[in-house]
This record gives C-alpha cells, sequence and structure tokens, in this order.
C-alpha cells in the first residue's frame, strides 16, 4: 500500500513540475501564480501545498531535480571517458542528455531569484566535474582551474548555441570551430606581436 502511495506523489509531483515547465514556455516565472498551476495540472490547492510551500519552493525544487539529473549525466559522460567506452555509446549518451536538457533549459532558464540561478549552477556543475575528471587521469595539467573554468564556458556555450538555433551542430563540429579560430587567433596575435617589435 505504501509503494502505491509513493507512486502516487512521484505522479503528482511530475504532474505539477512538467505544467510549471509548460507554464514557464508561455509566460515569464512573475507572472505564474499557484491559481494557474491548479488550473492546468488540474489539482486541488491541497494537493499542491501538501507538496510545496509556493511558487518559489516549487521553482526551487524542480530546478534541483534538473540540475542533479545533470550532474549525473556529466559524471555518466566523463566516467565513460575514463572507462574508454566506445563513442558511439557516449555519442548516444549525450546525445540524450542534450534531448533532456534543452527543452527544459529554455524554461528554467527563465527563473531568476536569490536562490535560484539555473545557468550559473550548470557552469559549476560543468566546472567541478572537469576538475574531478583531471584530478582522476593522473596527469600534471598547468592550471586545472583556469582548464575547469575554461571547458565549463565552452559547454555552456554549446549548449547556449543549440537552444538558440535551428541549426544542430556535432560537439566534433563545435569543437573543430573552436580549434580554428583559436588557430585563427594566434595567427593574429603573432602578426600584432611582431608589428610591435
Amino acid at each position: 500500500m505504501a509503494d502505491k502511495e509513493d507512486l502516487r506523489v512521484i505522479k503528482t509531483k511530475r504532474n505539477i513540475e512538467s505544467t510549471f515547465l509548460r507554464l514557464l514556455k508561455e509566460k515569464t516565472f512573475e507572472k505564474i501564480t499557484v491559481l494557474m498551476l491548479l488550473d492546468e495540472a488540474l489539482i486541488s490547492k491541497g494537493t499542491f501545498y501538501a507538496h510545496y510551500l509556493d511558487k518559489y519552493d516549487l521553482a526551487e525544487k524542480t530546478a534541483n531535480r534538473f540540475l542533479n539529473e545533470f550532474r549525473s549525466s556529466i559524471q555518466e559522460r566523463l566516467k565513460g571517458i575514463l572507462d574508454k567506452k566506445d563513442t558511439d555509446s557516449l555519442w548516444n549518451s549525450m546525445l540524450k542528455t542534450l534531448n533532456t536538457v534543452i527543452p527544459e533549459l529554455n524554461s528554467l532558464k527563465k527563473i531568476h531569484t536569490e536562490n535560484i540561478n539555473v545557468e550559473k549552477s550548470m557552469r559549476q556543475i560543468f566546472a567541478e566535474e572537469y576538475a574531478i575528471f583531471l584530478k582522476q587521469q593522473n596527469i600534471a595539467i598547468p592550471n586545472p582551474d583556469m582548464q575547469s573554468f575554461i571547458f565549463s564556458a565552452l559547454a555552456m556555450s554549446y549548449l547556449n548555441y543549440l537552444q538558440e538555433t535551428p541549426n544542430f551542430i556535432s560537439v566534433y563540429e563545435y569543437i573543430k570551430t573552436l580549434h580554428n579560430l583559436t588557430g585563427q587567433y594566434l595567427t593574429q596575435l603573432n602578426i600584432i606581436e611582431k608589428q610591435h617589435k
């Protein structure tokens, strides 16, 4: 009996959270009210308040669930690289993550409160997990903090690109473009440096 109740609670919370994310696609966070959530999710006030204090608590719990799942997916991918898994399974894992992350990210980025900034939290997760990944390789890397910072900035830039444009590019194409851009930038720096000598 307890398992059925737990399953009902899980389904109810999923319903409320998915309704909340759907409303965020149409409205700003500030314009969403608990009454709207009740009407859209077809639940009573008592049901909502049995699980959440208010819309801010709902937003925080929804964001935290998303960020925990996001961290797990990053850990899975980096562990796969360390374990030398085949690239097809890593690529499929990443596509699955992107297909899950991007729609929710579009909605969750609209929430800006004292406790919630999903994009900033994702950058932090990328940086933390990449720093752990670097340590696990037992390779002396100069300035690992800077490398983790750059990795997190590039990873978020890739996600933002996919989110904001209709053109899908693979991680490989993205990194290749970055490599070309870096080469051009270094060439320009060398030219400028030679002109000042």
